[in-house]
């Protein structure tokens, strides 16, 4: 956890070095990020230093719980495959079909595309004003975690939503697509965007001024949004919201 004594030694320069220098060939590293411990300035600082060890680097959801959002950090030596033929072998395996057994995310391509975030070469903007985490320079240590205020008190969702506007460029230059469209994957993640949107539209805090009623538009209408653009994975869409709004 962000939180915890030593843990900014653990998201520092050194470590991706090292843990890089040990991957197997094609071997992906994967840093746990709590969505919920991290605002756009801590995470911004673990993303820069992050993608400027592995030279193909891409975020990825664990989850769409809009209290507890988590994303996976990728780092490889190699592209990172997203085609048709790498997804569907991998969901036709004992362990993707154990998966899909318990998430709807693990049914098909098309639907595990929905927890791809980004390609942190290709953000726009990109993460160079961000300082860079070292051994020797801990700044991590001294900003996070940070408690929610505001708006933040939907953990996690203005790093979502700040990760999101980052995204909106059909380049992928630490994937290798294969025969996956570019702009397929684009519509996943704009869908998977209004997915997680639907999701925390659903949640009142103490203090939300919306009414029942409210809601209930706001999270069919980032319902709908999701499933046009991305309409065969319009039955794992709903069912990963689960507000009870659903028709």
């Amino acid at each position: 956890y962000p939180g915890e004594e030593g843990t900014a030694n653990l998201y520092s320069r050194e470590f991706f070095e090292l843990c890089r220098l040990r991957l197997n060939a094609g071997g992906v590293c994967c840093l746990w990020l709590p969505c919920y411990q991290h605002t756009p300035e801590t995470a911004g600082i673990v993303i820069r230093t992050f993608a400027e060890v592995f030279p193909n680097a891409v975020a990825v959801r664990a989850n769409f719980d809009p209290l507890q959002p988590v994303i996976g950090l990728l780092g490889s030596n190699r592209p990172i495959s997203l085609s048709r033929k790498y997804l569907a072998a991998r969901l036709a395996s004992p362990v993707g079909s154990k998966l899909s057994a318990s998430s709807p995310l693990f049914r098909s391509a098309d639907t595990a595309l929905l927890l791809f975030v980004m390609d942190l070469h290709s953000a726009t903007p990109g993460f160079e004003s961000f300082p860079v985490n070292t051994d020797d320079r801990p700044i991590f240590a001294y900003l996070g975690p940070r408690q929610p205020r505001g708006k933040e008190r939907i953990y996690g969702f203005p790093l979502l939503e700040w990760m999101g506007k980052r995204s909106l460029r059909q380049s992928y230059p630490s994937c290798d697509l294969g025969d996956m469209p570019a702009e397929r994957v684009q519509a996943a993640i704009r869908a998977g965007n209004y997915t997680y949107a639907a999701a925390a539209a659903g949640v009142s805090v103490p203090g939300d001024p919306r009414s029942v009623d409210v809601r209930e538009r706001q999270v069919k209408g980032y319902l709908r949004q999701a499933e046009e653009l991305c309409p065969d994975a319009g039955n794992a869409i709903e069912s990963l919201v689960g507000s009870g709004f659903g028709d």
